[in-house]
């Protein structure tokens, strides 16, 4: 097989339409899957607080929740004992 019959096969492979088609199937998958890949949900916006109503009222945030381990931790660790109290009657 000469190179001038090589070249004709080649173009006529890949000219014909099974081929383009199945390279632009190919070409639309491959950019789906690596757009769902590294896909990342935007952060939601941060509300505006609002106008706090009456007499300058300001709402507090809550303290942030401890870890679950730190709670667990605190409920088995024992407590410690508290003093007696004294007694209020006075002495004789």
């Amino acid at each position: 097989m000469t190179l001038e019959l090589l070249l004709d096969v080649l173009k006529k492979i890949l000219v014909s339409p099974q081929v383009i088609g199945v390279t632009v199937v190919l070409a639309i998958y491959l950019n789906l899957v690596t757009y769902i890949v590294h896909y990342r949900k935007k952060p939601p916006a941060p509300k505006k607080p609002k106008k706090a109503s009456g007499a300058g009222a300001v709402k507090k945030e809550a303290p942030p929740a401890a870890e679950a381990g730190e709670d667990e931790a605190e409920e088995k660790a024992p407590k410690p004992a508290k003093p007696a109290k004294a007694s209020k009657a006075a002495p004789k």
